[in-house]
């Protein structure tokens, strides 16, 4: 009995083998580009979703046919937001400042089928200015009052093909 047990539960542990695809993104004045791309044979948590904000970047993994396998949020990777103990009478100042350059990463679960990441940027349409309340109660755009820009579209087995740089 314990042996169909272990067998049992081995069985279920080969079944339930995830995998997730860690994306490390880097960005200047002159676009966004794929840094590195691999498939970890573990299970992370995915990258946190998050509301739609004006000049977040939004990230799409597509299969060959254009169909959505996975998709996500990641705010405005080129503003830096700190609070800093300034000179006013009222404590701390709140600042945000705009980079020149960065990166960010993306994690989510592998599908074997993704073939492309598309990235957009997501500007408020002219004709609309609705706003929404995000969790923290600041004021966000409704998503419905974004439209997506594209920035870049990247062939997936190209980055994971490459040989690994040790």
């Amino acid at each position: 009995m314990r042996a169909l047990i272990a067998s049992i539960l081995l069985g279920l542990t080969f079944a339930s083998h995830a995998q997730t695809l860690l994306v490390h993104v880097d960005f200047d004045q002159h676009g966004y580009y794929v840094n590195n791309m691999r498939v970890l044979d573990r299970t992370f948590n995915a990258t946190s979703p998050r509301p739609a904000q004006k000049n977040a970047v939004r990230y799409q993994f597509l299969d060959v046919d254009g169909n959505i396998l996975k998709e996500g949020i990641v705010h405005n990777p080129l503003l830096v937001a700190g609070e800093f103990h300034g000179n006013s009478s009222e404590g701390i100042d709140g600042e945000v400042a705009q980079k020149a350059n960065g990166s960010f990463m993306i994690r989510v679960p592998y599908v074997e089928s993704m073939a492309t990441l598309s990235l957009s940027k997501l500007e408020a349409s002219d004709d609309t200015h609705q706003t929404s309340y995000s969790g923290s109660g600041k004021p966000s755009l409704a998503q419905s009052a974004l439209k997506p820009s594209l920035l870049n579209e990247f062939d997936l087995q190209n980055y994971l093909n490459q040989p690994k740089n040790q």
